[in-house]
């Protein structure tokens, strides 16, 4: 559903955000590519089988990754070249995506052969939606004051995200917890 569904979703919807090229980004942004990690988190708080989504997040992570950039320039055209400096773009992706995931695996590989790293695993669990929360809170709070003028357009795009949810909570099934 992600990576057909929701695109065409988004398309409807695109046309009818505003013009700001910036906020049009986040909001793609946001809506192409959503966070593996809270889904995993989220669906297992709601009794789904989070194991299982987190077997198949790495192909999931490169599905986006490969797709993210091409649904980019299908609706942003050349003009995704003024908005993205690619040097920015790959610092983030390293520091955001790449140094964070090897240190989960480092952990996974540490838990798995000593007892203190299944300590640190058992409370970086505990503390994963906390942690999350204050992630998103810093992040949303270091944009707050590079909005400028464009709140007004900020605000505007919450009803979009509303709408965009309706139809997924129809079509959505949890999935059964499972041991696997």
């Amino acid at each position: 559903m992600n990576f057909v569904v929701v695109p065409l979703i988004v398309a409807a919807m695109f046309a009818f955000l505003p013009a700001d090229q910036a906020v049009r980004l986040g909001v793609l942004l946001v809506l192409l590519c959503p966070c593996v990690d809270y889904v995993i988190v989220f669906s297992g708080l709601a009794g789904g089988s989070n194991r299982r989504l987190l077997a198949a997040t790495p192909l999931l992570l490169i599905a986006q990754m490969a797709l993210l950039p091409l649904f980019l320039y299908l609706f942003m055209g050349s003009e995704l070249a003024d908005i993205v400096e690619a040097g920015l773009f790959l610092e983030a992706f390293l520091v955001l995506i790449v140094i964070p995931l090897a240190l989960a695996w480092a952990l996974q590989a540490w838990s798995a052969r000593r007892p203190a790293g299944q300590k640190v695993s058992a409370a970086a669990t505990t503390t994963m939606v906390p942690l999350m929360a204050a992630t998103l809170l810093v992040v949303v709070a270091s944009q707050i004051p590079k909005l400028d003028d464009s709140l007004g357009d900020v605000v505007a795009v919450v009803p979009f995200y509303v709408v965009f949810l309706l139809p997924r909570r129809s079509l959505a099934r949890p999935w059964p917890a499972s041991s696997a």
